[in-house]
């Protein structure tokens, strides 16, 4: 019964301390190992440049090509989640395979129609670099794939 108590009282005590820590989940305290951000979220903008290695006139030159992306992109991505609802509420009400399957179409569609406008900025982005710079577009590619399907492609949250 001894050992029992004093163990209830070494996990009470070790979960007060844990709270009190300001560790944990990368919060509170320095006193953890967890990575820190210091100073303001990199946007994505700041990580293309980074990569890229741009010059001030390339970026803004970048800059202006995916901004003019996002606007071509505006109505496909309300588009994509009204295809999205669609095909929910579809599934949701038991419709057959068949109509399914064209609310998943249409769907496919948009998705497509999407992509091209995020590799038709791509290509555009090859364009306005150097050579060396576009030996590095390869990672620029992968990072280019839904992009467009937020409202603010810049934002620092994403990635």
């Amino acid at each position: 019964m001894f050992f029992r108590l004093l163990l209830a009282a070494i996990l009470a005590a070790s979960l007060a301390s844990a709270q009190w820590g300001g560790g944990g989940l990368g919060r509170g305290g320095g006193d953890d190992m967890s990575p820190r951000r210091e100073g303001r979220a990199q946007t994505r903008m700041d990580r293309i440049t980074a990569m890229l290695t741009l010059e001030p006139e390339q970026r803004k030159q970048v800059k202006s090509i995916l901004d003019d992306g996002q606007k071509e992109a505006a109505p496909v991505r309300d588009q994509l989640v009204t295809a999205q609802l669609g095909i929910a509420e579809a599934v949701q009400a038991g419709k057959s395979q068949d109509e399914i399957g064209k609310t998943i179409e249409a769907y496919a569609t948009l998705d497509t129609q999407m992509t091209t406008i995020e590799l038709r900025s791509l290509a555009r982005i090859s364009q306005a670099v150097n050579k060396d710079q576009q030996a590095k577009m390869g990672s620029l590619f992968w990072m280019m794939r839904g992009l467009f399907k937020t409202k603010n492609w810049n934002d620092a949250g994403g990635w």
